[in-house]
């Protein structure tokens, strides 16, 4: 009971800390790689529209939602700063 109540825990705060970087991330701005992102999203026969955004607090891409799915890419990968 007490490994269940761990678990179960654990997976709120990591939903909690998901759906905080999900709202904090800002749309990305860069036309190009907008329609990158749109082009291949359609090359690989994905037809729901996909929220491109990016974040300062990741080192490496997200992607999460079923219903409102979004792609969160580091902010430094976009500005070419090399990821720590």
């Amino acid at each position: 009971l007490v490994g269940m109540t761990i678990a179960v825990t654990r997976l709120a705060l990591g939903w909690v800390r998901l759906r905080r970087l999900c709202q904090g991330a800002s749309p990305v701005s860069d036309r190009r790689l907008v329609e990158l992102f749109e082009r291949e999203r359609i090359a690989l026969g994905i037809r729901e529209k996909i929220q491109l955004k990016s974040s300062p607090q990741i080192d490496s891409p997200v992607m999460a939602g079923f219903l409102w799915p979004v792609v969160i890419v580091p902010t430094a990968l976009l500005i070419g700063v090399p990821v720590q």
